[in-house]
């Protein structure tokens, strides 16, 4: 049987990956994005990877090196550093005081029922370290299933700062893992896409999902473990892309 000569060599894919070193591109993967994160790169905001494979491909031609190489191997590429730095930053938090962080949080919030807020606050920040951690490392029940069905809903007038309260606990370089006003369509798959590359995505109007129809929709949506998307573009054969639950409410 004749055997196919590859159009890419292993040698081309390790020379493309070292001269984006060399030229000082930041590419890797955020797992918690979902989505490349690639800088040091000229390009228009959002489209970091359209930019980063042209500027790939003006580098294969200057160094004679296949541009189909790009196409076929720079996502691949861009796969083998896989990057959390919601998870990194979280494991550096040391304790600087004997208080309960919470507890402490709390009493400062404009709420009548202190020790629920206390208690649904805890749970769903636990769920919050949880989910940026895929529930994959220390403190994880046997037993215990990643699923993240507790949703943090902020009542109260204009004004309060609401959107703001869960952002501003973060550094600000994290402030991009929480989305503000998404819509939830689960029958979109665009919409259901734009909702898992985040961390917390707030609702923009959580009434529309809180009447009966919506209701379940946001109950399926709550309970699944991973969720599978047709991608326009993809390497993946079927067309199919699977995305572990990463995401609190």
């Amino acid at each position: 049987m004749e055997k196919k000569t590859p159009l890419v060599s292993g040698g081309e894919r390790h020379r493309l990956k070292d001269l984006l070193n060399y030229y000082g591109v930041e590419a890797s993967y955020d797992e918690l994005l979902n989505a490349p994160s690639i800088s040091c790169v000229p390009g228009v905001y959002g489209k970091e990877l359209e930019g980063l494979k042209a500027f790939a491909k003006m580098i294969c031609r200057n160094h004679d090196i296949s541009r189909t190489i790009v196409e076929e191997q720079l996502e691949s590429i861009i796969e083998d550093t896989v990057t959390n730095p919601v998870r990194d930053w979280l494991a550096g938090i040391t304790r600087s005081k004997d208080n309960n962080p919470v507890h402490e949080l709390v009493d400062n919030l404009p709420v009548e029922d202190k020790e629920w807020a206390k208690v649904a606050l805890y749970r769903w920040l636990i769920q919050c370290c949880a989910a940026a951690d895929m529930a994959t490392h220390e403190g994880r029940h046997p037993n215990a299933v990643p699923r993240y069905e507790n949703v943090l809903v902020l009542g109260g007038d204009t004004g309060l700062h609401k959107s703001s309260f869960i952002k501003y606990l973060l550094p600000e370089d994290l402030h991009h893992y929480i989305k503000d006003s998404v819509r939830l369509d689960t029958k979109n798959s665009d919409s259901v896409l734009n909702v898992l590359r985040c961390w917390i995505p707030e609702f923009a109007d959580l009434g529309p999902a809180l009447k009966k129809k919506g209701l379940t929709a946001l109950k399926e949506f709550l309970v699944k473990e991973h969720d599978e998307i047709r991608l326009t573009y993809t390497r993946n054969p079927s067309g199919e892309s699977l995305f572990l639950r990463k995401l609190v409410l």
